[in-house]
């Protein structure tokens, strides 16, 4: 099954900067940032340099349950290994929507 990974940081669905959608085939990896942010790295979705030997990523922070980096990485996994949705809400902010209660928040940052 194809599946979708959503993230949205509030103030809308209206711009890149609030919005994203990657294939999990997108997914590159995820590493600690501090004791309450995980960030998702991804393939990007727009690259405007087009420079085939740079190695950008979009980047997803999730701000998270301090120490929680390793039990919201396997929800995440387990989700998209074994839940039945297409489309999974990982952080919506605008809906108050997480994927796992020990994510409070989204931060985007897009690759140009």
């Amino acid at each position: 099954m194809y599946k979708i990974l959503y993230f949205n940081s509030g103030d809308g669905e209206d711009t890149i900067d609030e919005s994203v959608a990657y294939p999990i085939s997108a997914l590159r990896g995820f590493t600690p940032r501090s004791a309450t942010v995980l960030s998702l790295y991804f393939t990007p979705i727009k690259d405007t340099t087009q420079d085939t030997t740079a190695d950008l990523n979009d980047q997803v922070d999730l701000t998270i349950t301090s120490g929680a980096h390793r039990t919201i990485i396997k929800a995440i996994t387990d989700e998209i290994a074994f839940g039945d949705q297409a489309f999974i809400t990982v952080g919506n902010k605008d809906d108050e929507v997480w994927l796992h209660s020990g994510i409070t928040d989204v931060i985007l940052i897009i690759s140009s």
